[in-house]
Order: structure tokens, then C-alpha cells, then sequence
């Protein structure tokens, strides 16, 4: 459920950061902040390891490619130079940032109207969209297979999921508290869908992310001297297939030791992504932030 968690947390905190932000320029700026610097620095140790462990030869054209669709927005693309490599993609855990990215802009441009709109409006906009996610995958097929594959890349078969988060956001006040008294019941739920396997599929679950939305946001409501002051989870997101797909190269599958080793490696380059890059990014931020309100 990691991709679903990130999607669900990534529409609920996005909705206050746009009101945060007193125009345009500075919203795209602390995104572009938020995602890239450290996506970048990733991407250079992302190309190291395929250039020491990766043995097939591959043309300066499919490198600079992907280097460059890595580095961007186009994450989903890879080469077939590259699908020896590791599980098949050097690092297919960055395709959600072609995703999050469409979001950002998508939720940007419609806040003005979602203002406007009463719960009732809310509810319909997120009903229609887990419709819209439902007929998809047979709405896809009767298009060319090309247009289904990128169809899959935009935000269309996802927004559903952070839009949960924005829903849950914006009516925080009449909801948190019903979900921060039953957290444990969503828990619950969640566990029983998973074992009766029986559900709505959206692209993911429709009922285990809903239960699973109300769960976490319920679990940190409840208990927020839980919180985490470093927050390392961009970091492990975009740094842990790397060091997996090492450890495949080598050979070294099946392994508890090696399990650990990946584990342990992912976590130190997260720590170190998280407070020397991103620590850059956020002084950045802030000096966009207090420029502006100067």
C-alpha cells in the first residue's frame, strides 16, 4: 500500500500548502524545491551504480535519454537497454513523480472552484472520480495499446486517491474527529477487506484505501506526540530500489544478510538526502517564503 499511503498524504498536505503560498510563482517554486533537488542528487548515484554494476553496453543516446527522463517528468520511460538491469527498471519507484506532478498542477488551478463548492459538490467530485477509476481499465483496452499505456501515466486513474486526502483536508474539522475516535475500527476493516479479498478495484482497492485513509489520518490525529520531526520518507521513497536493484545485479536474492544490508544502506543515504539536500531546499524555500511577504 506504499503507493497508495503517498498519494493519500501527498493530496491531504498540499491542500493547506496552496493557501500557504501568496501566488503561483511561490507554490511552484517550493514544489519544484520539495521534489527535484533530491530526485537529482538520487539520479547521480542512480546512473553510478548502472555504470559500475550493469555489464551490457549502452549507447551515450539511450544514457543521456533516460538520464534526462529520469531527471524530469517522464520517469515512467526506460530504455530496453536497461530492462537486464536489476528487476527490469533502475529505479521504477520514481514513475509516481510523473503522477504527483500532474497533481500539483491539476489541484493548483482548480482550488478556486473546489472553494466554492458546498459538501454536497465535494461528494460528487470524489464519487465521480472513483467512478471515472473504475471504468478505466474498460474504457483502455479499446484504445490503441500505446494510448493505454500513457493513459495510465497521467493523473486520471489516480486522482481519486489524493483526492481522499484534499477531501479529508478541507473538512477536517467535521471529520477528524469521527476518524480519530474509530482509527482502530478503520485498522480493522482494512485487515478484514485485505483477507476477504473482496473489493472495488480503481487501479488500487477502493475500499482498503478509503479504510486505509481514515486509519492514518485517524492514528496521527489521535497520538500526534507520535510526530516525527525528520521526516526521512522522501528520502527511503526514492532511494531503496536502487540498492535493490544491486543487490539483484549481484546476485544476492533470497538473503536475510543482504536484506538488511539494502535496508540499512537505503536508511543512510535517506538520512543524508533528507538533511543535507533537502535541508538546502527547505533554506530555499524559506527564502522564497520571506521574500515574498517582504
Amino acid at each position: 500500500m506504499a503507493y497508495q499511503s503517498f498519494f493519500l498524504l501527498s493530496g491531504f498536505l498540499i491542500w493547506n500548502s496552496i493557501d500557504r503560498s501568496s501566488d503561483w510563482k511561490v507554490y511552484f517554486n517550493k514544489r519544484i524545491l520539495r521534489l527535484y533537488p533530491e530526485l537529482w542528487v538520487c539520479l547521480f548515484f542512480e546512473i553510478l551504480s548502472i555504470v559500475v554494476f550493469y555489464n551490457e553496453k549502452v549507447s551515450i543516446v539511450d544514457f543521456s535519454v533516460f538520464t534526462i527522463c529520469q531527471g524530469s517528468v517522464f520517469q515512467f520511460y526506460t530504455p530496453d537497454v536497461f530492462r537486464n538491469y536489476g528487476c527490469g527498471t533502475p529505479n521504477g519507484s520514481l514513475w509516481t513523480i510523473t503522477v504527483i506532478v500532474q497533481f500539483y498542477l491539476f489541484i493548483f488551478f482548480i482550488k478556486k472552484y473546489l472553494k466554492r463548492l458546498s459538501f454536497k459538490g465535494w461528494t460528487v467530485i470524489l464519487i465521480s472520480s472513483i467512478i471515472i477509476g473504475l471504468l478505466l481499465p474498460f474504457i483502455k483496452p479499446q484504445f490503441p495499446e500505446i494510448v493505454g499505456k500513457l493513459l495510465s501515466q497521467t493523473l486520471i486513474p489516480y486522482f481519486w486517491l489524493f483526492f481522499i486526502g484534499v477531501y479529508i483536508q478541507n473538512f477536517r474539522e467535521s471529520i477528524i474527529n469521527f476518524i480519530t475516535g474509530y482509527w482502530s475500527c478503520f485498522l480493522i476493516i482494512n485487515i478484514l477487506i485485505y483477507i476477504v479479498g473482496i473489493d472495488l478495484y480503481a487501479t488500487y482497492p477502493v475500499f482498503r484505501c478509503i479504510s486505509l485513509a481514515c486509519f492514518m489520518f485517524g492514528f496521527a490525529f489521535k497520538y500526534p506526540q507520535l510526530n516525527i520531526k525528520l521526516d526521512v520518507s522522501y528520502g527511503i521513497y526514492i532511494y531503496h530500489m536502487i540498492f535493490v536493484n544491486i543487490a539483484i545485479q549481484l546476485g544476492f536474492t533470497g538473503n536475510w544478510a543482504i536484506a538488511g544490508c539494502v535496508l540499512i544502506s537505503t536508511c543512510i543515504f535517506a538520512y543524508l538526502s533528507t538533511t543535507v539536500v533537502g535541508g538546502f531546499s527547505k533554506k530555499q524555500k524559506e527564502k522564497i517564503t520571506r521574500v515574498k511577504t517582504l
